[in-house]
């Protein structure tokens, strides 16, 4: 039996990540969303499972999107999974650094159905 794709979004806002959710749910047909508040709990997640994709938010409590990028490099399973960056930030050194830091794609907030189309190819 093939088990269904699953998507991690981490993302502490509750708005951002409803908007999230509802368009992933729209782009990826019996996907599993998982939802998490910041890199640390993600971690966690990711000891026991092994999403397809990975949505990340920047600024977040506990460990934020860059301390994640940093710490997913170190960890071997985590490196084969596509890494999107959906943050408020439009800032350029922002987008540099978690492109240095092997993240896929990089979007700004909010979600739009466009991106959901986006993110549909990167999973594998």
């Amino acid at each position: 039996m093939i088990r269904p794709k699953c998507i991690l979004l981490i993302e502490d806002n509750e708005i951002d990540a409803f908007i999230a959710n509802t368009i992933l749910a729209k782009h990826f047909n019996n996907c599993e969303i998982v939802r998490v508040a910041n890199g640390l709990e993600a971690m966690r997640f990711l000891e026991v499972s092994n999403p397809d994709l990975i949505i990340l938010d920047l600024n977040m409590p506990l460990m934020n999107g860059k301390e994640f990028l940093e710490r997913s490099l170190q960890i071997r399973h985590i490196l084969d999974i596509q890494v999107a960056v959906l943050s408020s930030s439009n800032d350029l050194t922002d987008k540099e650094t978690c492109q240095k830091l092997d993240a896929a794609r990089y979007f700004q907030k909010p979600m739009t159905n466009s991106m959901g189309a986006q993110l549909s190819k990167l999973i594998k």
